[in-house]
């Protein structure tokens, strides 16, 4: 009644109290300034500098900082106060020194300079067909009309071969990709924290398969329902299948995404999550992922996919298929060589501690490659071969007419 009578601008200063209002009307810059005072909001927005200089002249900035304190003491002599006409003499060294230039090679001694071109970077030029040179070459100019500028090379080319030289469809999944990082604040994670998901075994990327699809496991169990690490497993598992559809190949063929069920109970899962992971296989990340196969999934993973099949596409129906990793169909999937380390290593050997580091070694080669592309020249035809002149009629003279 209060609302309707007096209105909400009313009912909400009333609720809220006065200062809530004035910071929800006039923004949060002027609230600061009216209770904090225009000093405080000077300093705040401009620096500590500006605000010593636009207070105590130019001059007294040409000593440090940090000295500024002695000039203020009752107890300090007259000959250090800043008088009218003393010149202050600005510092020898500048506020903040400029990095170092990196070593030259030719200046360091020869093991040194051995190891840092070992760790220089490493080009890498892929060889494209011609329709796929168009496409991106157009995929990357419809970027640049909309002022993005810093997609290299490599991701050009996941996202418009992953979605089949389609140009509309890569640049639709490229907004996708983008919103469901900043959705999960997946970009603000630091490395560090992903390399200690990887290494503790959350992706493993294998062989080919019998198709010839690049294979990558996740195992399920290792994937926490909190919220706040959600941005963490999905920062991780990006990068790892950047470090998988790295390479020309694999690229055209698609990968087969396996899920380690094993160990997943239902403290595990959460709806949010399966929503997410589902919407960047399908959606969101370019890659053709061909197949997504559960193995050794509870019962109740089994009831919620029977309820939720009818509501998909067809084919995405066919593509998630559920096995035991003891069954011939499973076998039939993939050679046992070319398996990610979780199917053919026991848990907790030392062999599968290095086939979880590995993944984070395949990341930081792939970071430190310069990929470009190229298109194919075509291959010079050959000249046909000469036809075999015509024998002479008989009697050495003209051909009758």
């Amino acid at each position: 009644y209060q609302r309707r009578v007096h209105g909400k601008q009313w009912y909400q200063r009333r609720v809220h109290g006065k200062q809530w209002y004035q910071r929800r009307v006039h923004g949060k810059q002027w609230y600061q300034r009216r209770v904090h005072g225009k000093q405080w909001y000077q300093r705040r927005v401009h620096g500590k500098q500006w605000y010593q200089r636009r207070v105590h002249g130019h001059r007294i900035l040409r000593v440090p900082v940090s000295h500024l304190r002695q000039y203020h003491k009752p107890s300090c002599p007259k000959t250090l106060r800043p008088g009218p006409r003393k010149v202050l003499k600005p510092r020898a060294k500048p506020l903040r020194e400029r990095p170092p230039p990196p070593p030259r090679l030719d200046a360091m001694p020869r093991a040194a300079a051995r190891k840092a071109s070992t760790s220089s970077t490493r080009n890498v030029c892929m060889t494209l067909r011609q329709d796929e040179w168009d496409a991106v070459e157009t995929f990357k100019r419809d970027l640049e009309l909309r002022k993005i500028h810093a997609v290299t090379d490599i991701a050009s080319m996941r996202f418009v071969l992953g979605r089949k030289l389609n140009v509309k469809r890569a640049v639709d999944t490229f907004f996708n990709y983008v919103q469901l990082l900043r959705r999960w604040e997946a970009t603000r994670t630091s490395d560090s924290m992903v390399q200690e998901e990887l290494r503790k075994g959350l992706v493993h990327i294998g062989g080919l398969d019998r198709t010839g699809k690049r294979v990558i496991a996740i195992q399920a169990h290792k994937i926490s329902p909190d919220r706040e690490k959600q941005g963490i497993y999905l920062k991780a598992i990006v990068m790892a299948l950047d470090a998988a559809v790295s390479d020309l190949e694999t690229m055209r063929e698609g990968i087969t995404v396996m899920f380690d069920m094993n160990g997943f109970q239902w403290s595990n899962f959460s709806s949010e999550m399966f929503k997410m992971y589902m919407e960047t296989l399908q959606h969101c990340y370019p890659a053709r992922v061909k197949a997504i196969i559960l193995i050794d999934s509870p019962w109740w993973i089994k009831g919620m996919l029977k309820v939720v099949r009818p509501f998909m596409k067809k084919k995405h129906k066919e593509r998630i298929v559920m096995m035991k990793s003891g069954s011939p169909e499973f076998k039939v999937v993939c050679s046992h060589e070319e398996l990610p380390g979780c199917f053919r290593l026991p848990v907790g050997s030392p062999r599968a501690a290095d086939e979880a580091s590995h993944v984070w070694t395949k990341i930081e080669g792939m970071r430190s490659t310069n990929f470009t592309y190229q298109v194919e020249q075509p291959s010079p035809k050959k000249a046909p071969p000469p036809e075999p002149a015509e024998a002479a009629p008989e009697g050495g003279g003209a051909s009758e007419s």
